[in-house]
């Protein structure tokens, strides 16, 4: 049975670890701009076979909105030194890329972010 094997397989990626969103967001971040079809259609397929990752997208969301809210942070706080400033907005800069390019190549990915957790 075709429907219980995918099961199986996707219950398999996502108890190892091998399917987990940090590694999704890694994907859209590096072949996003450049390959967003095929990215899309291994995200889609990907969140289509390992359902409990819809879950987990939507746990992340409020990491991700502590990250982007720290942008706020960044501006105001001029006494931290040069390369911790740096340090911190590159990491900024990396979660906004990886969730705009995993949002844009996955946009039904949008639903379980945005209907999860607190707004």
């Amino acid at each position: 049975n075709v429907a219980s094997t995918s099961a199986a397989w996707g219950s398999l990626l996502h108890e190892s670890g091998a399917m987990a969103v940090p590694k999704l967001l890694d994907l859209a971040a590096v072949y996003g701009l450049s390959n967003s079809a095929p990215l899309c259609t291994l995200l889609n397929t990907t969140l289509e076979l390992v359902p409990p990752l819809r879950t987990d997208l939507g746990a992340v969301r409020p990491v991700l909105l502590h990250v982007l809210g720290e942008l706020d942070g960044l501006a105001s706080d001029a006494a931290q030194a040069e390369d911790q400033a740096w340090d911190q907005l590159r990491y900024v800069v990396d979660i906004a890329v990886s969730t705009g390019t995993f949002f844009r190549a996955c946009p039904a990915a949008i639903d379980a972010f945005a209907l999860s957790g607190p707004k």
